[in-house]
């Protein structure tokens, strides 16, 4: 079996943990003594939480997946893995399509079975929950010391220098004063970068405007409260729009039983509801109802476990299907092809559907782990918004609401 031995690791995660490359390098590495390993990838400061695209290591990792070099991918803890389930899933449709599996060493998960993948996705949700919590303490932490006039890290900006964490002024600081100086007077930065470069201050089109930007000139006090809010006003600022965070739980699950249309979310009084628009575009449905958030979520809550146990048994009592006439489609169809008797296009489409089909009579079909999966849903009541969301995406197929009942079907059964 070829194996690729994958290691991700912050910064801060490493200072504050311990968690180092070395060691889950030295834990892959001994546990993959008996098989071929064919790289190991190790991504250095990077978060679980970004978009596997950011991560070096883990392109280069997928770019031999896709080359077919690659078998079993381990790492020692999920969470080195992905702390995002939008990007777990992202990379795992990559995996799945070349029939690569992963293993983490030091934990006990897999994807073979549905209850195995529900775990998966519980962990991922209260992992991508803590990192949240982390990040929001981090922003309080930073916040307090910015409060107290520490620099909080990187390099100090031009004409400051760090005395007991304290941004001060240093000897270039006059060059700052140039620039913000021959800005006010210019109103241009390009203007600005000539005249600079006679004074002696030779600077970049993108580097002035990062000192223009700056805030710590105006903390420290290299510059002026007055100079900083006329440069602002000169570069043109706009403040940022305010954006709507509101997170509706399940847009896109929930649907009109009437037109089929899908509800859309609302927010009023502090309480999350879903509607059918086009009642409310142009009464082209009759269901006016909003339907409140709660209630959904309670129903689906307090239903599941029956709806577990009502799939395994439709599960156990369904007759197996029999692969064999769509396999015989399959040559069918590509004799016809072959013989300019269906049209390319038809032939496409009708090869996929028969694919797909065929995949489906093949696939063999576990009974979900009901205890297992109820068991994991202890930690439901503690997950963020984002995080519950991306949970029932994985467990809701589709759903019809309205006010006199709810009905849904599990997409992993």
């Amino acid at each position: 079996m070829r194996v690729a031995l994958y290691c991700r690791v912050s910064s801060e995660e490493q200072v504050r943990h311990g968690i180092s490359i070395d060691a889950q390098e030295a834990a892959l590495t001994e546990w993959a003594n008996d098989k071929t390993v064919v790289g190991i990838y190790k991504d250095l400061g990077v978060s679980g939480r970004k978009p596997y695209t950011k991560r070096p290591e883990m392109m280069r990792l997928l770019d031999d997946v896709e080359a077919g070099r690659v078998d079993l991918i381990a790492f020692c803890k999920l969470d080195r893995w992905f702390r995002s389930i939008k990007e777990y899933y992202r990379v795992q449709d990559i995996l799945d399509r070349h029939k690569v599996a992963w293993r983490a060493i030091q934990e006990d998960y897999e994807t073979e079975t549905s209850s195995g993948r529900f775990k998966v996705n519980i962990m991922l949700s209260v992992a991508q929950s803590e990192a949240e919590k982390t990040g929001e303490r981090n922003k309080a932490v930073n916040a307090y010391k910015r409060a107290k006039g520490e620099f909080l890290c990187g390099n100090t900006p031009l004409g400051t220098k760090l005395e007991n964490k304290i941004l001060v002024p240093n000897d270039d600081a006059w060059k700052v004063r140039e620039m913000f100086s021959v800005f006010l007077s210019t109103g241009s930065v390009y203007g600005s970068i000539p005249i600079l470069a006679e004074r002696g201050v030779k600077v970049g089109n993108r580097s002035l405007r990062y000192v223009l930007e700056n805030e710590n000139y105006l903390r420290v006090g290299i510059i002026t409260p007055e100079e900083w809010h006329r440069a602002e006003e000169l570069r043109g600022e706009k403040r940022p729009k305010a954006v709507n965070t509101r997170t509706y739980l399940f847009t896109g699950l929930v649907y009109c039983p009437e037109c089929g249309n899908r509800l859309s979310g609302m927010y009023s009084k502090d309480t999350y509801y879903y509607r059918c628009p086009r009642f409310y575009q142009d009464r082209s449905c009759h269901m006016s109802s909003c339907i409140p958030e709660q209630k959904i979520e309670s129903y689906f809550l307090d239903t599941l476990r029956q709806s577990m146990e009502d799939a395994n048994i439709r599960l156990l009592s369904a007759k197996p299907v029999d692969p064999s006439p769509l396999k015989r489609k399959l040559d069918k169809l590509a004799d016809m092809y072959l013989a300019d008797m269906i049209s390319k296009e038809k032939y496409e489409r009708e090869y996929k559907a028969t694919k797909a089909a065929l995949a489906e009579a093949e696939a063999v079909k576990k009974p979900i782990d009901t205890e297992q999966v109820m068991s994991t849903m202890t930690a439901y009541s503690t997950l963020s918004r984002e995080a519950k969301r991306a949970f029932w995406y994985r467990i809701i197929k589709k759903a019809t609401v309205s006010k006199d009942g709810i009905d849904y079907t599990l997409s992993y059964t």
